[in-house]
């Protein structure tokens, strides 16, 4: 005859067991067995995507290990059942005890499941960022390669574009993170999804534009008219340039944790030196300056379409 009573009082054992079976969830539980924590808390400490850490706390709560106390606009998450940790250092007392205790890692498995996440945590950000950075700054190509063509000839040419490339951009990165940070400060983990909604507006915006042959980026020309080539002049023309790209990098790095968002700030660091010597190759080539220009123009919009389509995804935005 089955004992009921001892069932169900084993059912929150087993969903302990269960639920850990994943070494994220693990990482989690025994963070909140030493006291309560908000999502963000979780994300610092773990390494990981805020929408990673988000879906596993959420499957954590489904299975009643995990409930959420709000003060204020925080959520503050906590084990339901403390002494159920007792019942899991039991089991791997146990199980050390009979021989069963769990493998090692031999020679061919140098990283633990929990590592070989964090690992791909930070090379998939930066893979990431490469195709963003190209896609944001396409447009740059075209105009740093005008600064070298006036610029030929002069000593220190390509110095002060590659600086002045630095600062401009280095200017918009300081301002993406500065945005992020109090987003991230005063915004609950709720809204955070939600900021998908920008690149995919801005996405749209910019396909209107090359459906109605108006976008404005023509005339790179322009931008560069009557501006002698000096560190502070490519700083100010490159910053003015992509300064909407700050409407970018934001809903993005406040989707990820902040591993992902200084491995995001490298690549795009290295990118920018890659972008600088593009645009040197491109300023003796005019056939391939057109083609970039014209391809910058299909390509900007899908991207920001896509990405605005993937963090409100991601994040469950509208229930998705």
């Amino acid at each position: 005859m089955t004992n009921t009573s001892c069932t169900t009082g084993l059912a929150p054992a087993v969903a302990l067991f269960h639920s850990l079976s994943d070494p994220t969830r693990l990482a989690i539980v025994g963070r909140l067995a030493g006291g309560e924590a908000r999502v963000r808390d979780l994300v610092e400490e773990t390494g990981l995507a805020q929408s990673t850490v988000s879906a596993h706390v959420a499957c954590l709560r489904e299975c009643g290990l995990v409930a959420g106390r709000t003060e204020g606009r925080q959520i503050f998450y906590a084990l339901t059942r403390p002494e159920l940790m007792d019942v899991l250092a039991a089991a791997e007392t146990l199980l050390a005890a009979t021989g069963s205790q769990r493998s090692t890692p031999g020679p061919g498995r140098r990283f633990s499941p929990l590592k070989k996440r964090q690992v791909m945590e930070l090379i998939s950000p930066v893979l990431q960022a490469i195709g963003l950075f190209a896609a944001t700054n396409i447009d740059d190509i075209i105009v740093l390669s005008l600064f070298f063509a006036r610029g030929a000839g002069a000593r220190g040419t390509t110095a002060k574009i590659g600086i002045g490339q630095y600062l401009g951009f280095g200017g918009i990165l300081v301002a993406s993170v500065l945005v992020t940070l109090g987003a991230s400060t005063f915004l609950p983990p709720e809204a955070i999804p939600y900021f998908g909604l920008i690149p995919l507006i801005l996405g749209l915006i910019a396909a209107w534009k090359v459906w109605r042959s108006d976008d404005d980026d023509d005339d790179d020309e322009g931008k560069v008219a009557g501006k002698q080539v000096s560190i502070w002049t490519v700083a100010a023309v490159t910053f003015a340039n992509g300064g909407d790209n700050i409407g970018v990098y934001v809903p993005v790095f406040v989707t990820v944790g902040p591993t992902a968002m200084v491995a995001y700030c490298i690549a795009f660091l290295a990118m920018v030196a890659v972008l600088v010597a593009i645009a040197k190759y491109v300023a003796t080539r005019k056939p391939i300056a057109e083609v970039l220009e014209r391809w910058e123009h299909i390509l900007f919009p899908i991207v920001l379409i896509g990405l605005g389509v993937v963090i409100l995804l991601e994040g469950g935005a509208f229930g998705l």
